[in-house]
């Protein structure tokens, strides 16, 4: 971000200004889902390209489109991105549960701490901070959701485990015209 929410809570605590966070080219938001069994070692990658958020008052709200997820493998059959991405988004329900939500609650030494929602299920998390990046571990089955699997499920499997990865811009939110006269 102008950089990363959490980073800019640590070096500008009490600025009254706000930021504001949004798509940029050298910005992503994403998800990293590990395999198991027979794909052990492999993961799937899924970016999401409408997210937004702001920097006030030293706290930070950041929410994601769920829908505007996308798989980004490279070592999947092209046809079967698609596959990938509606079993995620069958997971994901954003018809139902547009939006996957933080809200800070504080700053810590090398990160921020706060509540992440999924599926209309909040629990708390730390997001480690480095430089204009973080990441988080989170667990599917803290939000009531099951590792999904396909047909071979006795064959393949997805770890509970998911990490979230981020590199965010912010920039100056624009101060509102002053009346005219």
């Amino acid at each position: 971000m102008t950089r990363l929410a959490a980073l800019l809570l640590l070096i500008v605590p009490l600025a009254a200004q706000s930021f504001r966070i949004a798509p940029a080219p050298d910005a992503y938001f994403a998800l990293d889902v590990e395999k198991t069994k027979l794909w052990a070692g492999r993961k799937h990658v899924f970016h999401f390209s409408q997210y937004q958020g702001e920097i006030r008052d030293s706290s930070v709200v950041f929410t994601v489109q769920s829908a505007s997820l996308s798989c980004k493998d490279d070592w999947v059959k092209p046809g079967q991105i698609k596959d990938i991405e509606k079993a995620a988004l069958d997971l994901l329900q954003p018809a139902k549960f547009p939006e996957i939500k933080f809200v800070s609650t504080r700053v810590v030494p090398g990160g921020v701490e706060g509540s992440l929602t999924i599926r209309d299920v909040t629990r708390p998390i730390a997001i480690a901070v480095k430089s204009y990046e973080g990441n988080a571990t989170v667990s599917l089955s803290d939000f009531g959701l099951k590792p999904p699997s396909g047909a071979l499920s006795f064959a393949i499997g997805t770890k509970d485990q998911m990490t979230v990865r981020f590199k965010l811009r912010a920039e100056p939110a624009q101060a509102p015209a002053p009346p005219s006269k």
